[in-house]
């Protein structure tokens, strides 16, 4: 048997893809948690379950693909909802009175701003290879 060597530089550069994985997964959790709380009613769980399961698939399978396009357009779609959702905050931010939104800012610029951070990160490895080795266009 063939004994794998885990490489740490390799664990850095998945990095995003990881921090990715784990939060589409949380993502598949609490909406598989919302349905059944809910009796299998609330069609706005099921919808994110599903679109939650087909990213995290495809997030987790891209360890084995490489693919470069994949990993752009995954770079592409998460970094500009990541930035989205950071304005959405500072927007939210603004409506609460004066000191209030504290917790919520403090949490969403971290969470928010970690997502594009690492979004943005993502396709660098693409463009030089991953590990070494050029990375397969599709």
């Amino acid at each position: 048997m063939k004994k794998m060597k885990i490489n740490k530089k390799q664990i850095w550069t998945f990095l995003p893809e990881i921090y990715f994985s784990l939060f589409f997964l949380y993502a598949v959790i609490d909406s598989a948690y919302r349905i059944v709380s809910k009796g299998g009613t609330d069609s706005g769980a099921w919808f994110m379950l599903a679109f939650s399961l087909v990213a995290l698939f495809c997030m987790v399978k891209q360890f084995s693909w490489k693919s470069a396009v994949v990993g752009w357009l995954f770079s592409v779609v998460l970094s500009l909802s990541s930035l989205y959702m950071l304005l959405a905050v500072l927007s939210e931010y603004k409506e609460f009175p004066a000191g209030e939104g504290y917790g919520l800012l403090i949490v969403g610029v971290l969470i928010f701003g970690i997502s594009a951070g690492m979004a943005i990160v993502m396709p660098w490895k693409y463009l030089k290879g991953i590990g070494g080795t050029k990375a397969e266009i599709a």
